[in-house]
């Protein structure tokens, strides 16, 4: 789905209708929004008990900045190169979340590390 994002947002700078732009970016963010339900999912396979609350945090904080620094970043790349220069960089941010989501594996899930501490085996999250 993440493919079908970046497709869309790498079509828009080439529409020459408001209708197919409006389509486009409208297809683009539905197609980005199936796959962040994914995300928590994965994590909660992936990652020790322990420490599912942190990471779903991490990546909720992460999803957070990005609404903060996407408008300001947007400015900047229309004032500083073109419009159409938002699309691309869109896309390349979602064909890069998909390499990413590519090297997930859930079928392993993280272990927590073991330290032997003297005669004693002591396990750190």
């Amino acid at each position: 789905m993440l493919t079908l994002t970046a497709l869309c947002f790498v079509m828009i700078p080439h529409m020459h209708s408001a209708a197919a732009i409006i389509a486009l970016i409208a297809l683009g963010n539905a197609c980005n929004a199936t796959v962040n339900n994914v995300y928590y999912s994965v994590i909660i396979d992936v990652s020790p008990n322990a420490n599912v609350g942190s990471f779903s945090g991490f990546t909720l904080a992460i999803a957070n900045l990005a609404s903060i620094i996407a408008p300001m970043l947007s400015g900047w790349l229309a004032q500083y190169y073109s419009y159409n220069a938002i699309f691309y960089v869109t896309a390349g941010i979602a064909l890069f979340s998909m390499c990413c989501m590519l090297f997930i594996q859930p079928e392993k899930k993280i272990q927590p590390q073991q330290v032997k501490v003297g005669k004693a085996l002591s396990i750190h999250p």
